[in-house]
């Protein structure tokens, strides 16, 4: 399962940096967010752009603020404010069950 390779690989690694582990745990939750705790042998490149997708259409500030926003939330109120509307892409809601 993901959550049990963070552990693995990342956090029981005395080799990473606090910085790193901060930084992977973030985004492995907001991966599990979105997709559930599954095996790492499911994220393939359809998965993995689903998560890129959402991730640029969150807003910067999530998660460094307290907020009580979902990632739907956050995804669908920032999609109305980009600065560069030309760089998004659609996300494709079937990859995502949030």
């Amino acid at each position: 399962m993901l959550s049990g390779a963070l552990k693995r690989f990342v956090m029981d690694n005395s080799h990473a940096s606090i910085d790193t582990k901060k930084a992977t745990q973030r985004t492995v939750e907001l991966f599990l967010k979105a997709f559930g705790d599954a095996p790492a042998s499911i994220v393939g490149g359809a998965k993995a752009g689903a998560f890129r997708d959402l991730l640029f259409a969150l807003p910067a500030s999530l998660g460094k603020r307290k907020s009580s926003l979902t990632l739907e939330e956050g995804s669908e109120s920032q999609r109305g404010r980009s600065a560069h509307p030309e760089r998004e892409k659609p996300h494709d809601a079937s990859l995502c069950p949030v």
